[in-house]
């Protein structure tokens, strides 16, 4: 699950710098970049409840 994070948060990044560099449009990176985020989220609380982490 942590290599699903790690991916995750690559994925994240490069949206990101892809949005910085002005490669592509900011407007048709807005709403990959929020739904890369809570999918950061998602695996990240699934990882930490898996591990008997805070509730």
């Amino acid at each position: 699950m942590s290599i699903v994070l790690k991916e995750a948060r690559e994925t994240h990044f490069r949206l990101r710098v892809l949005m910085a560099a002005g490669v592509v449009a900011k407007s048709r990176l807005t709403s990959l970049v929020q739904e890369a985020d809570e999918l950061q989220r998602i695996i990240g609380a699934i990882i930490v409840s898996s591990k008997g982490g805070p509730e």
